[in-house]
């Protein structure tokens, strides 16, 4: 069962989509407008968010789309009121993932899911698309990171070296490794303190103590690893 997060002001559209939607198996939160996201976001476990944009309200879209992909890679498609191309090629390069007309069909909308979840699932393959330590939850599929059953609000930098550590599964990862990583180019950089200094934000998020670490384990003047045992623990 998906679960879906609709954002639409229109609401013949929007109680169509639920409507389709519940009598296909799926389950649905639905808000009027994209400024209730965040609160449904943090809320609730959502696999995938439809966002409805009418004539006008493109802008706000493109920024709720860059918006997400700062912090997550929820799949994300948009249905648009206008087949303008430039509007189109907008809202795809601020991050959503599909954009699709107001009379698509609901079997058409799945198919767009399944596809989208196909490319998500080849970021992870040999890996668990979730990492679960103790009460910390990775999902590489959505980029998404929560401790209990809060959502963790990281930046980009933060999730990619989340992530780098959890690939890794449990093995010391260098700081040499984390920067080429996360940053790529690093020529210029002070490795140790650009790392330590993502770490420690990271930890405050985590709400992870420094001098009794569950998730983040130091290897002092080497680098880091996850904590894999905090699994074993909880």
């Amino acid at each position: 069962m998906t679960h879906w997060l609709i954002a639409d002001s229109n609401t013949k559209y929007r109680n169509l989509l639920t409507n389709g939607l519940k009598n296909r198996g799926h389950r649905t939160t639905v808000v009027q407008d994209t400024y209730s996201l965040p609160a449904a976001l943090a809320l609730h476990r959502i696999d995938v968010v439809l966002l409805g944009t009418d004539t006008g309200m493109h802008r706000r879209v493109i920024e709720v789309c860059e918006g997400l992909r700062s912090w997550s890679a929820i799949p994300v498609i948009v249905v648009t009121d206008t087949a303008h191309e430039l509007t189109t090629v907008q809202i795809l390069d601020a991050g959503a993932d599909d954009c699709i007309p107001r009379n698509y069909g609901i079997e058409e909308l799945l198919a767009r899911l399944r596809a989208i979840e196909r490319r998500l699932l080849t970021i992870s393959s040999r890996v668990s698309p979730t990492i679960t330590l103790g009460d910390l939850s990775i999902d590489l599929a959505t980029r998404s990171v929560w401790v209990a059953s809060d959502l963790v609000r990281l930046t980009r930098k933060e999730y990619d070296l989340l992530r780098v550590l959890a690939l890794a599964q449990g093995e010391l990862v260098t700081y040499e490794k984390l920067l080429t990583d996360v940053w790529g180019d690093h020529k210029g950089l002070d490795e140790r303190a650009s790392v330590r200094t993502l770490i420690k934000q990271i930890r405050q998020k985590l709400r992870d103590d420094h001098s009794n670490p569950a998730y983040l384990i130091t290897e002092p003047g080497v680098g880091y690893r996850l904590n894999i045992g905090a699994s074993a623990n909880s």
